[in-house]
């Protein structure tokens, strides 16, 4: 019997059986490309206890992979106004699978994609610019990378009068081939002037519930469930709270309850976030000058997740998760300069600041969650602490709450751009970073790209971030992650 990955295969081969013939008689763009990675991440301070203790941030996490990707990509105009585009790719697979035994392999890489990285078409009016609409699966991009840019499933249409447009869309981010969850919808107006001057105001919005919304939330409020849960405990053994199912008969002591708590009860959540941005670019004078600000609003419901096995705990449930409604405020804000001093040598500098969750006494206090959320965003540098670059570009990136555990971020600094010889170049950031909810220090990261491209069609990367810890990050060493690629783009 023919499997779902077989049927979909021999779907795809009959498709491009059928396009052959108009297919042949077209002039088609097209290029092959493939990736070695190879990267290595020390001393990554952990996560904050799931248990519901008080523990500082002192466990250190290594890991290190090695993968590979190999890609296959296009574009044919069979006539004028109708562009088809495709591109297909493996994603990155590991190369020996000891080395990451979380990597997905090439079997499930093809079930969950199909290996589609771009497919669809693009309709456009005769001039090019009246009007074009998108329809398939390409790279999404919102407010600069600050809230996404991933790969998407979706339409576009756009409308140009001048240096006026309109552009109005609906995606589903990810890889994956089939669409889950809530789509994005978004817009945004521009403004054009000249070729040198861009303006947009963009809005948004989504909504993330079930597994997606819970692991939004559970970081940033994790601290207000451990005071929850310690302050219920000690009420209930005072005497003070009547918990119906909690006897001593049963429980004797606050180990056992918080063991029982760890293991039957959890968050249920759903998030439905908007945002409102406007981004700026200009090149004048040498000066390269990129801005973008965000707002994000909404409103979200968080509520008690109860395994079956563990019906006694309800009432606890009800006092520890108290299901409640309560609104989204947040922000967020990069900007970035550069400017040429010689042939050679360029300097810029950066800011960025992303709004975090404060962390409360409890649960029932949360009324406001002030944590940027951002559907799937990359911002390549400091890229550490925004888990940006370094291969970031090459996987899948989750929704996230901004900022180590959603705590925000708030940091700039200098960047230096050295192009010793045509084919070599080295880019240099230094930045020190804050959270933004609570003003401690993260500590110091420096970021280096070094670029050489020997030949027309291959290219070597050496990057290297490390974040020497603040007061944030009690104990350990620099937090640090390196990594190697080689990348071949054939015509």
């Amino acid at each position: 019997m023919a499997t779902p990955l077989h049927r979909r295969t021999c779907a795809l081969i009959g498709l491009l059986w059928g396009l052959w013939p108009a297919v042949a008689c077209a002039e088609i763009v097209w290029q092959t490309w493939g990736v070695l990675l190879a990267d290595w991440e020390a001393d990554r301070p952990a996560s904050e206890p799931a248990d519901l203790t008080d523990e500082p941030l002192e466990l250190r996490l290594d890991a290190h992979r090695v993968g590979g990707l190999v890609g296959l990509g296009g574009e044919w105009e069979p006539t004028p106004g109708v562009l088809v585009f495709a591109g297909l790719d493996t994603g990155l697979l590991p190369v020996d699978p000891l080395t990451e035994p979380a990597a997905v392999g090439f079997v499930d890489e093809a079930r969950e994609t199909w290996l589609i990285r771009s497919l669809g078409v693009e309709l456009f009016a005769d001039d090019g610019q009246s009007w074009s609409v998108v329809i398939g699966k390409q790279r999404l991009v919102i407010g600069g990378g600050l809230l996404a840019d991933t790969v998407a499933l979706g339409a576009d249409a756009a409308f140009d009068d001048g240096p006026f447009a309109l552009r109005m869309g609906l995606w589903w981010p990810g890889r994956r081939a089939v669409p889950r969850g809530w789509p994005i919808v978004r817009g945004a107006i521009e403004w054009r002037p000249d070729l040198f001057v861009r303006l947009s105001l963009f809005a948004a919005t989504t909504r993330f519930d079930g597994e997606r919304g819970r692991r939004l939330v559970e970081p940033p409020v994790r601290a207000a469930l451990r005071r929850t849960a310690a302050r219920v405990v000690d009420a209930w053994l005072d005497g003070t709270l009547e918990l119906p199912g909690l006897d001593d008969a049963q429980v004797t002591d606050s180990e056992q309850v918080i063991e029982q708590l760890r293991d039957c009860i959890g968050l249920t959540a759903e998030i439905s976030p908007s945002w409102l941005g406007i981004e700026a670019e200009a090149l004048l004078d040498g000066h390269t000058l990129r801005a973008t600000a965000v707002l994000g609003g909404g409103a979200g419901q968080l509520g008690p997740d109860i395994d079956p096995a563990c019906p006694r705990l309800a009432a606890f449930a009800e006092q520890l998760v108290p299901p409640r409604r309560f609104d989204l405020l947040g922000g967020g804000f990069d900007v970035r300069w550069r400017a040429r001093l010689t042939e050679w040598l360029y300097t810029g500098a950066f800011a960025l600041g992303v709004s975090g969750q404060p962390r409360g006494d409890g649960l029932s206090g949360i009324k406001r969650f002030e944590a940027l959320i951002a559907p799937a965003p990359l911002l390549g540098r400091p890229s550490l602490m925004f888990d940006g670059g370094l291969g970031a570009e090459l996987g899948e990136r989750p929704a996230v709450a901004y900022g180590f555990e959603g705590r925000g971020a708030l940091g700039g600094g200098p960047t230096l751009l050295v192009l010793p010889h045509p084919a070599l170049e080295l880019d240099l950031l230094a930045a020190p970073l804050w959270t933004a909810a609570e003003t401690r220090f993260y500590g110091w990261e420096f970021d280096a790209d070094l670029r050489w491209q020997p030949l027309e069609a291959l290219v070597v990367r050496g990057r290297g971030a490390w974040l020497w810890p603040g007061g944030f990050f009690p104990g350990g060493g620099p937090w640090y992650r390196l990594a190697l690629s080689v990348e071949a783009v054939l015509p």
